[in-house]
C-alpha cells in the first residue's frame, strides 16, 4: 500500500487540491459499513477519483472503542481496504490531517481504471465511425461541435445528448429506420448520472435501487449481462 506523496497530501491539507469524494460511515454497522463502503470505492473509480475520504470517527477511546460500532469501524476499515478485492481499486491510505478528521478519517488513493469505459451511445458512434473509417475529429467538425465534446459525449461525461444532436447524428451517418431508432434508444439509455426517485413504490424497489447504486460498480461485465437479461425478463412479463 502506498501513501500519498508529501507534496500531494500537503496541497490537499491546504486547499489547493480538493478531496474528490467522502464518505462517512458514521451510525452504521459493520455490515452496512462493508458494502456502502465498497460500492462508494468502486463508484469513485469509474467517475477517476485521485483521493477519496473516509471517515469512520474515533470511537470512544481506547476502552470503549472495542463496545461501539464507530471504534470496531476505525479499525476495521483499514483491514478492508487491504483486501485482495479492493486491490484493482485502493493503491493506499493514511490517517487524514486534523482538518479533516485526523485520527477518526482515512485519505483513501484511487488506482487509475485500464481503458476508458464508454456509454451505450457511445459504442454506437464508434462501431458507425469504424465501418465508415470516418476520424472523431471528422465527424465532430461535420456537427460543427469540437473533438473534445464528442469524445466527452461518448464517454459519458456531458450527459444524455439533446434530442436534437441525436437527430444530427443520425443524419451524419444517413442511417434509417431499425438503425435509426436504435440510435435514439441507446441515447435514451446513456446518462451515466441517472437518479432513480422511488417515492411512493414497494419497498422493495427502494432497495433495489440502493443495492444497485452500492453494488453496480463492482460487477463483472458478465454479472452485469445476466442482470440486464432478468430485468428484461421480468418487463416482458410485467408488460412494461
Amino acid at each position: 500500500m502506498h501513501h500519498l506523496e508529501h507534496r500531494y497530501r500537503r496541497k490537499l491539507i491546504r486547499g489547493v487540491k480538493t478531496i474528490d469524494a467522502r464518505i462517512d460511515l458514521h451510525g452504521l454497522t459493520q455490515h452496512q459499513a462493508h458494502d456502502r463502503l465498497r460500492g462508494f470505492l468502486y463508484q469513485a473509480q469509474a467517475r477517476q477519483a485521485k483521493v477519496v475520504l473516509v471517515i469512520t470517527g474515533k470511537g470512544g477511546g481506547p476502552e470503549q472503542a472495542y463496545m461501539d460500532e464507530r471504534g470496531i469501524l476505525r479499525r476495521m476499515v483499514p483491514q478492508w481496504l487491504s483486501m485482495p478485492d479492493l486491490r484493482s481499486v485502493v493503491i493506499g491510505y493514511e490517517e487524514a490531517h486534523a482538518s479533516h478528521g485526523g485520527a477518526g478519517a482515512l485519505y483513501v488513493r484511487i488506482r487509475r481504471k485500464k481503458g476508458r469505459a464508454v456509454t451505450p451511445l457511445g459504442a454506437k458512434i464508434r462501431e458507425l465511425r469504424a465501418k465508415r473509417d470516418v476520424s472523431l475529429k471528422e465527424m465532430a467538425a461535420a456537427l460543427s461541435v469540437s473533438s473534445a465534446y464528442l469524445s466527452a459525449l461518448e464517454h459519458g461525461k456531458r450527459g444524455k445528448p439533446t434530442w436534437f444532436l441525436v437527430q444530427r447524428i443520425i443524419t451524419y451517418f444517413n442511417v434509417i429506420w431499425d438503425e435509426a431508432e436504435e440510435i435514439q434508444r441507446l441515447a435514451e439509455l446513456s446518462d451515466p448520472r441517472v437518479v432513480i426517485d422511488t417515492a411512493g413504490m414497494h419497498p422493495r424497489a427502494t432497495e433495489l435501487a440502493n443495492q444497485l447504486a452500492l453494488k453496480i460498480g463492482g460487477l463483472s461485465e458478465e454479472s452485469l449481462n445476466t442482470l440486464l437479461h432478468q430485468l428484461r425478463v421480468a418487463a416482458a412479463k410485467d408488460d412494461i
